[in-house]
């Protein structure tokens, strides 16, 4: 089209500054902070306005010093502006200067919209926040109106992004996550007994449907693949993410239901065509139907796939356990949601034996040597272990400052270049909904699984050899 041409052209020649403004508006809860100095005899200095100053100067009354609990709301996200800097300094090395400042923006959408208010935004080439869903709103919409890129680092709903196409949401929502979960079953266990486990749960039940469908299609497709060799002799129609042969093509044949093709009565219309349903995705709705209807509609000639998206720590306990039980007759491969993962009191041996995947919007692999050198750099400079708020904080920042280098404030217009910096990049960002009205939304989710006893990235190309478990020839059906 007309309007890729021109944003092809601009990313060989795009409008680029020497020095950038970058805005941080995080929740650091200061007026907070200063009640509680006062009370206690001391007091905080903040010179000049609300909005602009960027250090916090402490004068203390009393000899000792003041020590805040480590569970203040004021240090919420500290360690997220840490991973900041860090980006900020490995990004100044490209040449590019960028100027920070942080303001201190809580819950609260009369704040942000003082802060819009005060003209102090008016030099921002990027803004970085908010965290909460009440001050997005004021910020997206300065942003559309000022072509400001705003980027959302923590907020998951994609509604968030509906006709702000300045806005940059980081973290995919569970609707993205579970397509991406869909796509990858797909990919890899098309022929197996995949069984999608779930109480119909009030307001999840939309999600829950809309998953289902996605894989019903996905899984669909996947069957309709075929040979290289026979392409040109089978009327059909092309879609992206084909296995042909070893290789995976751009290409993918579906079949039209004409010249003696399948039966496709009771089938799945995607794109104009009609595929067979296929018969080894089924639901089972663990409510009505309990551990035994779940056990009856297991096979013992393929793998199964146990897709479950219940959450609560004392079933999943008593649910692995059921499983486990079963480990012997069956092969079981599960993935569960991302709550899992901080259930602290589940048995290390059923995530392992079960070979229990999550899906996640993140997912921090520390035998990466990145991940490594950012570990050394966080200790040295800050004397303390990273949390997933900074490493999050590193990856989201220098992938904008970035941006921003190699392509000035509409890098927006080359998203896709940006989108192929390689696996050690989280993100993949396309328009919600498809929708040039919208915002972006990262689609990247990270899927990993315990295996040897550590969590492993099966996304990872060569990491996991998915396979190799499966009991059916590869023919199977």
């Amino acid at each position: 089209s007309v309007a890729r041409h021109e944003a092809d052209a601009y990313c060989l020649d795009p409008e680029l500054k020497e020095e950038y403004n970058i805005a941080l508006l995080i929740p650091l809860y200061l007026e907070e902070l200063t009640d509680e100095l006062q009370a206690g005899n001391r007091s905080i200095i903040n010179q000049g306005d609300d909005y602009s100053q960027d250090a916090i100067e402490f004068d203390f009354s009393s000899p000792e010093d003041f020590e805040l609990p480590l569970n203040h709301r004021s240090l919420s996200f500290v360690s997220y502006y840490q991973g900041v800097l860090l980006a900020l300094d490995s990004i100044r090395k490209s040449g590019t200067d960028f100027k920070l400042r942080v303001f201190d923006l809580p819950q609260d959408e009369r704040k942000a919209r003082q802060l819009i208010g005060s003209g102090i935004l008016s030099d921002a080439d990027l803004i970085i926040g908010p965290f909460h869903g009440q001050t997005i709103r004021p910020i997206a919409e300065y942003g559309r109106r000022n072509n400001v890129p705003v980027v959302s680092p923590l907020l998951e709903g994609a509604s968030y992004a509906e006709n702000m196409p300045n806005l940059f949401k980081v973290t995919p929502s569970l609707e993205t996550m579970l397509k991406e979960l869909a796509v990858y079953i797909s990919r890899h266990y098309p022929k197996q007994n995949i069984l999608v486990v779930h109480n119909n749960q009030p307001g999840a039940a939309s999600i829950i449907s809309e998953f289902y469908d996605t894989l019903l299609t996905r899984v669909a497709m996947s069957g309709s693949y075929y040979d290289s060799l026979q392409l040109a002799r089978v009327d059909g129609y092309y879609f992206d993410g084909t296995l042909v042969g070893s290789r995976r093509s751009d290409n993918m044949l579906l079949m039209s239901g004409r010249q003696g093709g399948p039966d496709v009565t009771d089938g799945i219309l995607t794109q104009g065509t009609r595929l067979p349903r296929p018969s080894n995705v089924r639901e089972v709705i663990f409510r009505e139907e309990g551990m035994d209807g779940l056990l009856s509609k297991l096979r013992k000639d393929r793998n199964n796939i146990i897709i479950t998206l219940i959450g609560g720590e004392p079933f999943l306990a008593d649910y692995l356990r059921r499983l486990h039980e079963q480990r012997h007759f069956y092969h079981l491969t599960l993935f569960g949601i991302p709550d899992w993962q901080d259930y602290a009191s589940i048995e290390i041996d059923y995530l392992q034996n079960l070979r229990v995947h999550y899906f996640t919007p993140d997912f921090y692999d520390y035998q990466e040597p990145h991940i490594q050198e950012f570990v050394y750099k966080y200790r040295e400079m800050f004397l303390t272990e990273p949390d997933n708020d900074a490493l999050k904080a590193v990856q989201t920042s220098y992938f904008f400052f970035n941006a921003l280098h190699k392509f000035g404030k509409d890098f927006h217009r080359c998203i896709d270049i940006m989108n192929k910096l390689g696996h050690e990049s989280p993100f993949n960002f396309a328009r919600v909904g498809g929708d040039a009205r919208n915002g972006w939304e990262n689609r990247h989710t990270s899927i990993y699984r315990i295996q040897d006893y550590r969590t492993v990235d099966v996304l990872k190309p060569l990491s996991v050899p998915e396979e190799e478990d499966d009991p059916a020839d590869e023919n199977g059906g």
